[in-house]
């Protein structure tokens, strides 16, 4: 049962029963990572580095050719009026590109690319960590499958409802950019989240809502790529292909949300992804986020004046604007010296590759400091809205129910009094 009374969503009745099997998700059990990765051992670094500036060269020759499913689906090519509508068929095949994208960059080689429902995050209360909660991490392309299989020709599967219950949802995959609350040179001690888990509760919330701006006449099922959950965070091989693979990774993603948390904009990775994200998500849309979500709307005004430098509020239009800043600035703070090398690649193969963004399709020029993109304010906005309005059902149901109870009680009183003088 699912039910919210708060800002942090219930979680479903669960859980592992006897044979292992994780009973909160359902039908996503069968994508369910079932077995734990081997460890790469005794490799040398110079080796590891090797490995991933070939499976580098992989990546940039798949993201320069014209006839892949990552450049054929561009958010240019679908009639977005026409899904706006609640009967629209036109997101059946959006679950088929993604699965096509997804697919296609896991035949490429190296990890497969790993995705985390909301559910997972309400039942766990954390963000899970690859690959010591695998049973709780999915994989993508057999997730997709399995959606593509039970999807009606709406394109919508049934899933957990906000209001309780279920109803037909919509497959979103999201790219989370976020700094990580605890970073640390000892990956033992290096977490992403806060000691209250905030980033997983509003990503919790995110899911259980289900909302989208864009097309207000649906509801959506959100998965997450979550660098914690989508790269190995205990094999040093691995994690060096993970970091190989992030440009394909973000481009199989529909949007790209970013938690604004103290010092987001000044992280190097978080820079990074935030390019990425403009070149190659599908939309693109950046929803908004901060530690006020899912309570009160951001602030526009307030950001801008804030950070000038980052944010800038057209008044005109009541949209906020986010700047791109290099990631290898000299304002920039890095936990890990190393990253810096990692980081200056994956920018050349930006440099040499063929972004997706409509933007660039009118011959548009990426440029640091200047070039920026909308934020989704409105998802906050929304969210927060509909949070209220189902906080004061709740209390007015509470009031209903306390009022009658007292009622009772009082006329138990008076019949008692009424007895007693008798």
């Amino acid at each position: 049962m699912w039910c919210c009374t708060s800002s942090t969503p219930a979680a479903p009745q669960d859980v592992v029963e006897a044979d292992g099997k994780l009973t909160y998700m359902g039908w996503r059990e069968t994508a369910a990572i079932l077995e734990r990765p081997r460890p790469h051992e005794d490799i040398a670094e110079s080796m590891s580095k090797m490995v991933m500036k070939n499976l580098g060269a992989v990546v940039e020759a798949y993201l320069s050719m014209d006839d892949t499913p990552h450049q054929r689906t561009e958010f240019l090519t679908w009639d977005v009026p026409a899904m706006m509508p609640a009967d629209s068929k036109g997101f059946a095949p959006v679950a088929h590109m993604l699965l096509s994208k997804v697919r296609a960059i896991n035949a490429l080689g190296g990890p497969r690319m790993n995705l985390v429902w909301w559910g997972t995050l309400c039942h766990l209360g954390r963000i899970p960590k690859y690959p010591d909660d695998h049973l709780h991490i999915l994989d993508a392309e057999k997730l997709l499958e399995e959606w593509v299989k039970k999807m009606d020709e709406y394109g919508k599967v049934q899933c957990p409802s906000a209001e309780g219950g279920t109803e037909r949802r919509i497959v979103c995959m999201s790219m989370f950019s976020h700094r990580w609350a605890r970073p640390s040179m000892d990956p033992a001690q290096a977490f992403p989240d806060t000691v209250d888990n905030k980033k997983c509760k509003a990503l919790g919330y995110y899911g259980y809502s289900g909302l989208c701006p864009v097309f207000s006449e649906h509801q959506f099922d959100y998965y997450y790529w979550i660098d914690y959950a989508g790269v190995n965070q205990s094999d040093y091989l691995d994690k060096l292909l993970g970091i190989a693979k992030l440009p394909l990774y973000i481009s199989c993603c529909i949007e790209m949300i970013f938690y604004n948390s103290e010092e987001y904009e000044r992280r190097a990775w978080t820079r990074l992804e935030r390019i990425l994200g403009f070149h190659f998500v599908w939309a693109p849309l950046f929803p908004y986020m901060d530690d006020n979500y899912p309570e009160q709307p951001a602030n526009l005004k307030e950001l801008a004046t804030t950070s000038p430098h980052v944010f800038r509020h057209d008044e005109e239009s009541d949209t906020l604007h986010m700047h791109i800043l290099d990631p290898c600035g000299d304002d920039c703070s890095i936990t890990d010296p190393r990253d810096r090398e990692y980081i200056i690649n994956i920018l050349n193969i930006l440099s040499r590759t063929k972004p997706v963004n409509p933007q660039f399709k009118a011959g548009g020029e990426f440029l640091f400091g200047e070039s920026a993109f909308v934020v989704d304010t409105m998802h906050g906005k929304f969210d927060a809205e509909k949070k209220a309005q189902r906080d004061q059902r709740v209390a007015t149901i509470i009031e209903d129910i306390t009022a009658k109870h007292e009622s009772n009680d009082t006329g138990k009183v008076k019949s008692l009094h009424s007895l007693t003088l008798s």
